[in-house]
């Protein structure tokens, strides 16, 4: 168990960074991840998709249905939402990383949602084209993975010092995700 409040053995600082850069990472694994589950899924369909660590696009025009749009929507979360399942049910194997990689799916998720309040996109837009209304797939979505989440922060006993360290490579990541996309691989599918 990592408790950044009594280090044994080790520096909170050397516990900080390997929680901080083992998120940053995760981020950016779990971001293409999630975006080849879009990707994939376009292409099963018959699309030429591009793609970034943040973006599925058609490269010609749009999606063909709103079915195909839905399926398509759909894939990423459920990729995202195997990793955070599989992350729990293999947390004791998974030691350290298993509350990182459930961190990061929550608040993948939560960014998700919030920025759906602006520009409904995965399951917002699911949910609303599904006549749900924008919020009840990412509520539902949400709420399973920060239950995963709380079950596994209170076995490890998760401190302050390991969300600072959260914090920091979160922000790191996501900010890296986000605002440094032109400079990430892209693919074309």
């Amino acid at each position: 168990m990592i408790d950044l409040a009594r280090p044994k053995g080790r520096s909170i600082l050397t516990q900080f960074a390997k929680v901080a850069g083992s998120l940053f990472l995760c981020i950016l694994i779990t971001h293409y991840l999630h975006e080849l589950g879009h990707a994939l899924t376009a292409v099963a369909l018959g699309y030429e998709v591009s793609m970034t660590s943040n973006v599925v696009r058609p490269i010609a025009g749009a999606y063909q249905s709103e079915l195909h749009s839905n399926l398509i929507s759909l894939a990423g979360p459920l990729v995202t939402i195997f990793i955070a399942t599989a992350a729990f049910i293999l947390r004791l194997k998974l030691k350290f990383l298993a509350p990182i990689i459930l961190w990061n799916t929550l608040t993948m998720r939560l960014l998700a949602a919030i920025v759906s309040l602006r520009n409904p996109n995965d399951e917002a837009a699911v949910s609303a084209n599904l006549g749900l209304g924008d919020w009840t797939l990412p509520a539902i979505v949400c709420v399973f993975l920060l239950t995963l989440f709380v079950i596994t922060a209170r076995q490890r006993r998760l401190s302050v010092w390991w969300y600072l360290s959260a914090w920091v490579g979160m922000s790191a990541g996501y900010s890296l995700v986000v605002l440094g996309e032109d400079w990430l691989p892209k693919l074309t599918l």
